[in-house]
């Protein structure tokens, strides 16, 4: 392990090319003992919240790299900035920005030897429609060929390193007003992702990549905020939600438990 960054002293990196298991460690606080540096790759196909995550995580000490995302570096690193506290230290450095998801990694190839954790933001009501009108060997076509973010970024991760990542991770936004005023779109939306999820779980996992979702407000005072967000990205990092792959974990500040109790608003 390397030592500390004298400009960023909460971040140390572990050298070893062999990504070590964090699934070994006991607890959070172990990995934060042991500085290990999860390399994580953001897949935004939904930018803005998908800076703000980002920005969450460097603080959490993660080391984040974006792909997708239309910007230069310096407006990413600009919108970082704006979008943690004062008091927080970013790894503005550890940065970097692919600019084709996901053909070219070169950008995040040329400063990581591995990724351990890809994160794609995205709208799931717009896959949806699109994803029921296929049959089914027009489905399995479009798994095969990546056409889903999160199947396209975990091939490429696969073909440009010499492994995929350990955990990858689908956060879906959902149209909180259409939730609410549509039944049926709310259940069918829920099983789309649940049985995605599940199905790549199950393909994925011979080949030691961990498949979960978050699901998401979009709008809404009960939306978790993005600090919210990382906390259980870092959970998943840590290996402590390992026995959890395939599974679907909602966070929206219970908003949920609250609409199915007939409770509309808490103050």
């Amino acid at each position: 392990m390397s030592p500390p960054s004298r400009r960023h002293p909460h971040l140390f990196v572990h050298d070893d090319p062999i990504v070590r298991s964090p699934s070994t460690l006991a607890s959070v606080e172990d990995c934060v003992s042991e500085r290990v540096a999860v390399r994580t790759l953001i897949v935004a196909g939904d930018v803005t919240p998908a800076v703000k995550l980002g920005a969450a995580l460097a603080a959490q000490g993660h080391d984040v790299a974006f792909a997708g995302v239309p910007s230069e570096v310096d407006e990413i690193r600009r919108a970082v900035e704006r979008h943690v506290s004062n008091d927080a230290t970013v790894a503005v450095d550890a940065i970097g920005l692919a600019r084709k998801v996901p053909d070219e990694l070169a950008a995040v190839s040329a400063r990581w030897t591995r990724v351990d954790m890809i994160l794609v933001v995205s709208r799931l009501d717009a896959r949806v429609a699109g994803l029921l009108d296929q049959s089914g060997p027009e489905l399995q076509r479009a798994l095969d060929e990546g056409s889903w973010p999160l199947v396209g970024a975990i091939h490429a991760t696969q073909r440009v390193f010499t492994a995929g990542p350990r955990h990858a991770v689908a956060i879906s936004r959902d149209d909180l007003q259409r939730f609410d005023a549509d039944a049926a779109y709310r259940s069918v939306a829920a099983g789309v992702l649940e049985t995605f999820v599940r199905y790549m779980a199950t393909h994925l996992r011979p080949q030691g990549v961990l498949v979960n979702a978050l699901r998401l407000p979009a709008q809404g005072n009960t939306a978790p905020d993005s600090n919210a967000v990382a906390d259980v990205l870092v959970a998943i990092g840590t290996g402590l939600l390992d026995a959890m792959s395939g599974q679907v974990v909602t966070v929206d500040g219970g908003l949920g438990l609250r609409r199915g109790i007939g409770v509309t608003e808490v103050r």
